[in-house]
Protein backbone atom coordinates (compact mmCIF):
# COMPACT_ATOMS: atom_id res chain seq x y z
CA UNK A 1 0.00 0.00 0.00
CA UNK A 2 1.45 3.30 -1.31
CA UNK A 3 1.77 6.15 1.71
CA UNK A 4 0.28 8.79 -0.30
CA UNK A 5 1.74 11.55 2.31
CA UNK A 6 5.02 10.16 0.74
CA UNK A 7 4.54 10.98 -2.75
CA UNK A 8 5.28 14.62 -4.14
CA UNK A 9 3.06 17.07 -5.48
CA UNK A 10 3.78 15.57 -8.62
CA UNK A 11 3.31 12.17 -8.17
CA UNK A 12 -0.27 12.94 -6.35
CA UNK A 13 -1.43 14.62 -9.54
CA UNK A 14 0.03 11.88 -11.81
CA UNK A 15 -2.15 9.45 -9.51
CA UNK A 16 -4.81 11.89 -9.53
CA UNK A 17 -4.76 11.72 -13.29
CA UNK A 18 -4.25 7.93 -13.89
CA UNK A 19 -7.05 7.08 -11.51
CA UNK A 20 -9.46 9.46 -13.41
CA UNK A 21 -8.39 7.77 -16.72
CA UNK A 22 -9.19 4.50 -15.12
CA UNK A 23 -12.29 5.60 -13.94
CA UNK A 24 -12.93 7.45 -17.44
CA UNK A 25 -11.90 3.62 -19.21
CA UNK A 26 -14.16 1.72 -16.79
CA UNK A 27 -17.30 3.40 -17.79
CA UNK A 28 -16.02 3.65 -21.67
CA UNK A 29 -15.85 7.26 -22.50
CA UNK A 30 -13.52 9.11 -24.68
CA UNK A 31 -11.45 11.99 -23.94
CA UNK A 32 -13.70 13.54 -26.77
CA UNK A 33 -16.65 12.88 -25.29
CA UNK A 34 -15.26 13.91 -21.92
CA UNK A 35 -14.32 17.14 -23.86
CA UNK A 36 -17.70 17.68 -25.40
CA UNK A 37 -19.66 17.42 -21.57
CA UNK A 38 -17.33 19.25 -20.06
CA UNK A 39 -15.80 22.31 -21.90
CA UNK A 40 -12.87 21.81 -21.52
CA UNK A 41 -10.47 21.14 -24.50
CA UNK A 42 -9.23 17.77 -25.11
CA UNK A 43 -5.48 19.00 -24.48
CA UNK A 44 -6.24 19.98 -21.75
CA UNK A 45 -7.79 16.95 -20.56
CA UNK A 46 -5.48 14.77 -21.85
CA UNK A 47 -2.65 16.77 -19.52
CA UNK A 48 -4.53 16.51 -16.95
CA UNK A 49 -4.31 12.31 -17.12
CA UNK A 50 -0.56 12.68 -17.15
CA UNK A 51 -0.37 14.24 -14.24
CA UNK A 52 -0.52 17.89 -15.27
CA UNK A 53 -2.09 20.70 -12.88
CA UNK A 54 -5.55 22.28 -13.61
CA UNK A 55 -8.10 24.81 -12.18
CA UNK A 56 -10.64 23.51 -9.30
CA UNK A 57 -12.96 24.63 -11.88
CA UNK A 58 -12.13 22.38 -14.47
CA UNK A 59 -12.04 19.17 -12.09
CA UNK A 60 -15.59 19.75 -11.37
CA UNK A 61 -16.16 19.98 -14.51
CA UNK A 62 -14.78 16.64 -15.11
CA UNK A 63 -16.12 14.91 -11.81
CA UNK A 64 -19.07 16.19 -13.16
CA UNK A 65 -18.36 14.74 -16.82
CA UNK A 66 -18.22 11.31 -15.53
CA UNK A 67 -21.04 11.78 -12.81
CA UNK A 68 -18.75 11.67 -9.92
CA UNK A 69 -19.94 14.85 -8.51
CA UNK A 70 -20.30 13.03 -4.83
CA UNK A 71 -16.78 12.32 -4.51
CA UNK A 72 -15.41 15.89 -4.56
CA UNK A 73 -18.25 16.66 -2.69
CA UNK A 74 -17.15 14.47 0.16
CA UNK A 75 -13.79 15.93 0.22
CA UNK A 76 -14.54 18.44 3.06
CA UNK A 77 -17.40 17.17 4.94
CA UNK A 78 -16.48 17.52 8.66
CA UNK A 79 -16.80 14.33 10.54
CA UNK A 80 -19.62 13.17 12.00
CA UNK A 81 -22.15 15.89 9.94
CA UNK A 82 -23.49 15.16 6.65
CA UNK A 83 -23.60 17.12 3.67
CA UNK A 84 -27.26 18.34 5.01
CA UNK A 85 -26.69 19.29 8.16
CA UNK A 86 -23.55 21.45 7.32
CA UNK A 87 -25.55 23.33 5.69
CA UNK A 88 -28.13 23.41 8.37
CA UNK A 89 -24.73 24.77 10.95
CA UNK A 90 -23.14 26.99 8.17
CA UNK A 91 -23.82 30.26 9.49
CA UNK A 92 -22.76 28.67 13.22
CA UNK A 93 -19.45 27.18 11.59
CA UNK A 94 -16.13 29.96 11.94
CA UNK A 95 -15.38 31.89 9.01
CA UNK A 96 -11.96 31.89 9.41
CA UNK A 97 -9.30 31.05 11.76
CA UNK A 98 -8.23 32.72 14.88
CA UNK A 99 -4.92 35.38 14.29
CA UNK A 100 -2.71 32.77 16.25
CA UNK A 101 -2.99 30.10 13.88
Amino acid sequence: MIDIYELSDKEMLERIGENFKRIRLLINISQKKIAEKSGISLSTIKRFEKGEPISTLYLVRLFRAINRLDELDKLFIVPGFSSREMRMLSNKIRKRASRNH
